[in-house]
C-alpha cells in the first residue's frame, strides 16, 4: 500500500510539474508577446521623435528666415520711416495731425515714434483725443494689439 500510495503522488507530483511547466510556458509566451508588442511601440515612439525632431528643425528654419526678413524689412523701411518722420516733424502740428490720422494706425505710430519727443506731443496734443489714445497706447506697447501675446515698451526720446 505504501508503493501504491508513493506512486500515486509520483503520479500527483507529474501532473502538478507538468501543469506548473504548461503554466510557465504560457506565460513566457505571454510575456514574448507583450515584448513584441511594447518593441514596435517603441520603434513607432523613435519614429515619431524622429518626424517632431524634423518638425521642429523646418520650424526654426522658418522663423529664423522670417526673423531675417522681418530684420531686412525693418533696415530697408526704417529709412523711410525716419525719412517720412522728418517730414512730419517739419510741418505745424495741425497739418501733421491731420496727415496721421488718414494714415494706417502701425505707420502712424512708427513715424510718431521715430520723432522728437516735443514734435510729438505737439502733434499728438491737436489730434482728436480717440486717435491719440490709441497711437499713445500703441507707442508705450507696439505688439500688443488684438490677437498678439507680447508687449514690449519703447523707450522715449
Amino acid at each position: 500500500m505504501n508503493s501504491a500510495a508513493a506512486g500515486g503522488s509520483k503520479l500527483g507530483l507529474s501532473q502538478g510539474v507538468d501543469r506548473l511547466l504548461k503554466e510557465i510556458y504560457e506565460r513566457q509566451k505571454t510575456l514574448t508577446e507583450v515584448e513584441r508588442e511594447m518593441a514596435r511601440r517603441e520603434a513607432a515612439v523613435a519614429d515619431l521623435e524622429a518626424l517632431i525632431d524634423r518638425r521642429v528643425a523646418a520650424l526654426d528654419a522658418s522663423r529664423q528666415e522670417i526673423e531675417d526678413r522681418i530684420a531686412a524689412w525693418e533696415l530697408k523701411d526704417g529709412d523711410r520711416i525716419q525719412k517720412l518722420s522728418k517730414v512730419y516733424a517739419a510741418m505745424p502740428a495741425t497739418k501733421a495731425s491731420r496727415l496721421l490720422e488718414r494714415l494706417e494706425l502701425d505707420l502712424a505710430v512708427a513715424v510718431l515714434g521715430k520723432m522728437k519727443q516735443k514734435n510729438s506731443a505737439l502733434i499728438l496734443a491737436v489730434m482728436p483725443a480717440p486717435r491719440a489714445l490709441s497711437m499713445s497706447r500703441r507707442l508705450v506697447r507696439p505688439l500688443s494689439g488684438p490677437g498678439s501675446r507680447r508687449g514690449k515698451s519703447i523707450q522715449a526720446d
